[in-house]
């Protein structure tokens, strides 16, 4: 996208490209320029953002739900496995609170849509009920690996 096209967009619908809100404010040309150059970091040169790239190396790496594999035959059979294709990528330490870890591919698992949504929510994702912040710990151990959450732990820890 030109810095022409990005300002067009703008003129036209009163809002840039990767603004969530409108401004209540008209921006300038400057201001544009620097909204602009910010917006145009987020993109490679094949035009993919920092998230999609994450998302193609997990999906490449995962193939399917990680939790389907570490799930035992009883498991398996009480609760079944994530069903309905939907599938997302999950950070082990959330985003928003680690923001560090965004991009940091060891941070990140495919899980089913179900799954992570009720990990997310503090919730075992076989049952869906509430549980303690240790075993939600032990759910993403048994998932990644205890060395690898270990690891992970450590630079959440140090913010680096």
């Amino acid at each position: 996208m030109t810095f022409e096209e990005f300002t067009e967009h703008y003129e036209k619908y009163g809002i840039c490209k990767g603004d969530a809100f409108r401004s209540k404010k008209k921006w300038n040309k400057k201001q544009l320029r620097t909204k602009y150059e910010k917006y145009m970091k987020k993109f490679n040169e094949e035009g993919n953002t920092k998230d999609q790239e994450l998302r193609d190396a997990v999906v490449k790496r995962d193939v399917c739900c990680r939790l389907n594999s570490v799930l035992t035959r009883e498991e398996l059979y009480l609760y079944g496995s994530s069903s309905n294709g939907c599938f997302d990528v999950a950070h082990v330490f959330g985003k928003s609170a680690f923001p560090h870890m965004r991009y940091l591919e060891d941070n990140v698992v495919l899980l089913s849509r179900e799954f992570h949504s009720r990990l997310d929510a503090g919730k075992n994702p076989l049952t869906g009920k509430t549980i303690s912040k240790e075993e939600h710990e032990c759910w993403w151990i048994r998932i990644v690996g205890e060395d690898k959450y270990k690891k992970l732990k450590e630079i959440a820890r140090d913010g680096n």
